[in-house]
């Protein structure tokens, strides 16, 4: 299972985790690179009724929006969580991204 985690500002740079690979940058201002990855988000297969997701499919985008979260919570907040910013790779894999309300975990902002 892959997790990525795409940041923006001082997390641009890539962050390895040992247990999860890592993959940090922002759509919004990186966009070729989303577009390399980007086959849909969760918002569009959520709402596209064609698509029936099963229990572990569902699971399993579960898990990796954990360890996704884990992974950034441990220097950066996200703040805005929501289905259209969990990409979804052409394998099913999941990328957290939108790190433009983002901040670094005990910065005043």
């Amino acid at each position: 299972m892959d997790v990525s985690v795409r940041k923006d500002d001082e997390t641009k740079r890539g962050h390895r985790d040992k247990d999860h690979r890592t993959n940090c940058c922002d759509k919004e201002n990186s966009a070729p690179e989303a577009e390399r990855f980007l086959e849909t988000d969760l918002e569009a297969v959520i709402r596209n009724r064609n698509i029936i997701l099963s229990p572990t499919n569902i699971k399993s985008y579960i898990q990796m929006t954990l360890k996704a979260l884990a992974v950034c919570h441990k220097r950066v907040l996200h703040r805005d969580m929501k289905p259209n910013n969990l990409l979804i790779g052409p394998r099913g894999q999941l990328k957290l991204a939108a790190f433009g309300l983002a901040r670094i975990f005990g910065s005043p902002n």
